[in-house]
């Protein structure tokens, strides 16, 4: 369940992940919501705010066809929209799904086993 961004200060961060979607059109990021602004308007109140309660930034995301979504409050965007927008810029998406080794290998490797 998605919950409300969080306010300024609590330094919120999703950032150089790997991030495998079972499905087309999945999110690879769902928000509740921003106190104090629309999600997602295309508005300097909204982008301050989102920005001061979330940092997202150089993810890989992996979808069956390459279709990922980001949803906030009742927005919901593409990862290429929501890049237009000034958020995420480095995040990449790619089409298809890594061999289940390649997964378990970055497993090793963030759990330092390899």
């Amino acid at each position: 369940m998605a919950q409300l961004l969080p306010p300024k200060g609590y330094a919120e961060g999703y950032h150089d992940n790997v991030c495998v979607l079972g499905n087309s059109g999945d999110p690879y990021l769902a928000i509740q919501g921003i106190r104090g602004a629309k999600c997602l308007d295309n508005t300097p109140t909204s982008k301050q705010l989102f920005d001061d309660g979330m940092m997202v930034s150089n993810n890989t995301v992996y979808a069956p066809d390459g279709k990922v979504t980001v949803q906030c409050g009742g927005t919901k965007l593409t990862v290429t929209q929501f890049q237009a927008l000034g958020y995420d810029g480095a995040t990449k998406v790619a089409a298809g799904t890594p061999p289940a080794a390649t997964i378990i290998g970055w497993a090793k490797t963030l759990l330092s086993q390899e």
